[in-house]
């Protein structure tokens, strides 16, 4: 599940860097592509996600909750 999880991850963060440059000249046009907007979407959660210090702990519970709540809403639309 964690890898499952992961991978989404991976792939959302690989769609959104293909797409930056559209995205940040504003040429991107919203539904052209479901899965860009997705990973527009998700964008700052994902950062957010990434950001733990060194010196932060999370426990394998708490990461796989955490990767889970990135794709609460839109697991389905991502595969």
């Amino acid at each position: 599940e964690q890898l499952m999880f992961a991978g989404l991850t991976r792939e959302l963060i690989s769609i959104y860097e293909d797409s930056e440059e559209l995205i940040k000249l504003n040429a991107y046009v919203k539904g052209s592509d479901p899965k860009t907007d997705i990973s527009i979407e998700k964008k700052n959660i994902i950062d957010e996600f990434l950001k733990q210090k060194i010196e932060e702990r999370s426990s394998y519970t708490a990461t796989l909750s955490s990767l889970k709540n990135i794709f609460k809403e839109n697991k389905e639309e991502v595969f």
